[in-house]
């Protein structure tokens, strides 16, 4: 940059920093090498400046100074000034022109630190807003303009994110004005820790963020200058949340007992409140067990090979049947159906287990009422027939054969091949008198 006469100029020597380079045999490179200031009160006639003085200049420089800017120890650039008279710079001024320097230098040295602190921020993947006292946005990141959905040049300036969008709290109910984060941080004088607030858009979509917020201070000052939020884009994770809830709300609203193990760690991960209360744990003390404690006669090997069988896709039984074993020892048989599920490159498995108790002892029940009943047929001299009203199908016991010399191939499986036998004379009261008895 430069200004004055030499401004519109093209200067045909560059000022350089290599002592051989002709542009480097100035007082410019010297302050750029050593550090120092330099200063030509006669620039005519000081053998430093002898490359400058052999320019095709318009106009003559009889006097000049240079001052290094330092930036961190290191030279960033220079301030120089030239004259057309000899002898302008004393020493007075030569101090003021230094105390410009040194300013220039602090005010570069800041900038710089500047565009590394924005740089940084822009660079962060949370959301930053800084507030003025009167709780007016004064900056923000690029992660804020893409979470929020606004150019920083809308935001700056406004009383918050929260003033250009419906937003809502955490349980769904609108955000009041005086419950925007950064207007209960000034209130209550207490920063805000992932404080849940929902941006409505436009079409209904919903943004949910996590808000923190902060005072910003000055050393030794009690009162704040400002506030800084920031801010998380939490929406996948929310989302995620409400998809487990609703997950486990379906899992405990089952009678069966439900698990989900880790394949490759064979660890419990997962049950449902019937599981832990059909086996009389507390749910807590099943998670992270090997399922190997569930079963009776069944080890930990055996178990791993079977649910790497199932991961692998081998075909096996849709159902098995098995004894879980419970807390106390007691064992309740079970029909288990599972299912391999994928997610996040890992192998679960689900397994639904049904207590059959009741079943098998309905089934016994009925396997010893079919025993007498068949006890009982066989020990009577009597004819006895079974009728299915559904199905109208027809059982007899083997005395229909010697009672009435039938064979069972004589005879057809439904009820019309017993009534079309009997006699004309009595078969009209004889149906009367069964459909009284239905």
């Amino acid at each position: 940059a430069a200004s004055g006469p030499a401004a519109a100029m093209r200067d045909e020597l560059p000022p350089s920093i290599d002592p051989n380079h002709p542009g480097g045999q100035s007082i410019i490179g010297l302050a750029c090498r050593s550090g120092e200031p330099q200063v030509s009160n006669d620039y005519q006639n000081d053998p430093r400046t002898t490359g400058r003085r052999r320019l095709n200049r318009r106009y003559v420089v009889r006097a000049a100074a240079v001052y290094p800017l330092r930036i961190n120890g290191r030279t960033a650039g220079i301030f120089g000034l030239q004259h057309a008279e000899k002898d302008v710079f004393s020493i007075e001024l030569a101090a003021l022109l230094q105390r410009l320097a040194d300013n220039i230098s602090f005010a570069l040295a800041n900038f710089e630190r500047e565009e590394r602190f924005r740089a940084v921020v822009d660079a962060a993947n949370e959301g930053i807003l800084v507030y003025d006292r009167e709780h007016r946005i004064v900056a923000a990141n690029a992660a804020a303009e893409r979470i929020i959905g606004v150019a920083a040049g809308e935001l700056i300036g406004k009383p918050g994110f929260t003033s250009l969008f419906p937003c809502v709290n955490g349980d769904g109910s609108p955000l009041a004005p005086e419950d925007r984060p950064t207007r209960i941080t000034a209130r209550t004088g207490v920063p805000l820790t992932d404080r849940i607030v929902g941006i409505v858009h436009p079409g209904g979509a919903t943004t949910w963020v996590s808000v923190n917020t902060a005072f910003l201070r000055r050393p030794g000052d009690s009162g704040y200058y400002g506030l800084v939020s920031t801010i998380g884009d939490v929406t996948a994770q929310r989302s995620a949340e409400q998809d487990m809830r609703r997950f486990r709300a379906a899992l405990n609203a089952s009678a069966d007992s439900i698990f989900l193990v880790d394949a490759e760690t064979m660890r419990i991960i997962a049950v449902n409140y019937a599981a832990a209360h059909n086996l009389g744990y507390a749910r807590e003390e099943l998670l992270g067990q090997n399922p190997e404690m569930l079963f009776v006669n069944r080890d930990g090997d055996d178990l791993r090979a079977a649910f790497e069988r199932l991961v692998a896709g081998v075909p096996a039984a849709r159902m098995l049947r098995a004894s879980h074993r419970r807390k106390d020892g007691s064992l309740v048989p079970v029909e288990i159906t599972r299912r391999v599920l994928r997610a996040g490159g890992r192998s679960y498995v689900v397994g639904i287990a049904r207590d059959i108790s009741e079943r098998l002892q309905n089934e016994e029940r009925l396997q010893q009422s079919v025993e007498r009943f068949e006890m009982v047929a066989r020990a009577t001299n009597d004819v006895v027939w079974d009728w299915n009203l559904v199905t109208d199908q027809a059982w007899w016991n083997e005395n229909f054969r010697t009672v009435f010399g039938y064979e069972a191939r004589d005879s057809s499986a439904y009820v019309d091949s017993w009534i079309s036998r009997i006699h004309p004379e009595d078969a009209e009261r004889v149906k009367r008198g069964i459909r009284a008895a239905i």
